[in-house]
This record gives C-alpha cells, structure tokens and sequence, in this order.
C-alpha cells in the first residue's frame, strides 16, 4: 500500500530523464556534492567519495547505476583552492571512473616522451590511476606528475639497455631525454626546483617531490652503469622506477 502511495505522488512519474538538458544538472549536483569538504587519504590525489553523489544520480534518473555513472566525465569541471595544491596538485579535477578517463589521460600526457616501444609503460599509469582510484578524484597535474616518472624511468631503462647493447647512439639520445626530464613543466608544475636533499614529509626519503630523479640523472650522465642499476635495486625514490616497469608488477 504505500509503494503504491509513493508512486502516486510521484511527481515526475513518466517523465523523460535522460534528455541532455537534465543530464547537465544532475553533473551539475554531482559537482556541487563533491565540492564539499573532505578528508584526503592519499598525498596527491583527491580521495572524494562519489558514492554518494552517483546513489543521488541514480534516484534521480531512475536507472542503473551503470547508466547513473554514463552522466559522468572525466574532465569535472573542478579546481583545487590554493591551499589544496601543495597536497593534490594543479589544474582540474579528474575522474578516474569515467568512460572517456583513458583518453583524456593520453591526451594530457601526449607532450611526455617515452622511449620506442615502452607504450605499455604509459599505459600501466593509466590502468593502475583507474584501479587504485577507490572512487577519488585526480588533478591534471599529479596525473601528468605520474606520467613524468614513469617516463623518466623508461628513459632511464632504455639507457641501461642501450648502454649494455654498446648502442652509443640510443644510449645518448636516452641521456639527453634524462637530463632534459626535470625541467618537463609535468615536473615543474609540482615542484619548481626539484632537489635530492630538500626536507620532505616525515618518514619519506629526503628531497623535493621530483627530487628523486637527479641522482639517477647524475649517474646516466657519468656514464655510471653500476650506479644507476644500484639505484634501481634499491627502490630509490620510494620504488618509484619499480612500479613503473610492467614487467615487475605481480
């Protein structure tokens, strides 16, 4: 008896939610929901839950939660306050949920070169954003800060090959790359003047966010082949170089 009240009352019973015009405002509440404050639980990336919002969508609609999360983009609309930066990193909020994630996040990563044939380095950066995302958002600037690492890792691979191949040629050209890699504005968006010895937060490795990558480029420059592979035996810079190799991953 009252299912059958509500459905009565139903104010808007049969009427056409899928228009464009109501997928704009149902974005548009989803926008404001995770615009409210929030607890961050990871040091650069947006951890807002959308269940909420999307639980709001799919009443509203009336549909799936699969049609519910069709509503949304990747792209959100969104940006970090000033005071958000330092810990989430610059430019708009992504979600990593969104159909269209994977090629708005080539596309923002398109100026960041990889070596030849490291394409699924790139794309390890992509599946691991989708799937440790938990329903969080992601600035443009920590995704291409990922991107950033990850190919300078590659680079720093390809010099290991290039340097064992006794490719003079491929060995200089990844050595240029790696020099050049922390000035990359993917770097210097998040951290301006990157240093191997700057205080970090306590309980991580000394240096600034990206400081990690001058003494890898400091022993490629040396031509210190030793020194390079112990850096990466060891996981400096926080395992960085590992996480970024698909063939270390279980």
């Amino acid at each position: 008896m009252t299912l059958k009240l509500v459905r009565q009352l139903d104010p808007i019973a049969g009427t056409d939610l899928t228009t464009p015009g109501i997928e704009d405002a149902v974005a548009h509440l989803a926008r404001s929901i995770v615009r409210q404050p929030h607890v961050r639980s990871a040091p650069r990336s947006r951890r807002l839950k959308l269940a909420f919002a999307a639980a709001i969508v799919a009443a509203i609609v009336g549909v799936g939660v699969a049609t519910a999360a069709g509503v949304f983009h990747a792209r959100m609309g969104i940006f970090p306050s000033p005071a958000e930066v330092p810990m989430g990193g610059p430019g708009e909020e992504l979600n990593p949920a969104a159909p269209d994630f994977r090629s708005v996040a080539l596309k923002l990563s398109s100026d960041i070169p990889y070596p030849s044939g490291y394409q699924p380095w790139r794309d390890l950066v992509i599946t691991r954003e989708i799937q440790f995302a938990d329903g969080a958002l992601e600035t443009t600037g920590a995704l291409r800060g990922w991107f950033a690492g990850s190919a300078f890792c590659a680079w720093v691979q390809d010099w290991r090959h290039a340097t064992s191949a006794d490719d003079a040629s491929a060995a200089q050209q990844a050595a240029t790359t790696i020099a050049a890699a922390p000035g990359w504005s993917a770097v210097t968006a998040e951290d301006p003047h990157p240093s191997p010895s700057a205080a970090n937060d306590p309980g991580a490795e000394t240096g600034t966010l990206f400081g990690w990558m001058l003494p890898y480029r400091d022993a490629v420059l040396a031509g210190d082949s030793g020194r390079v592979d112990h850096l990466l035996a060891t996981g400096y810079g926080d395992g960085k170089c590992r996480l970024a190799n698909p063939q270390e991953q279980p």
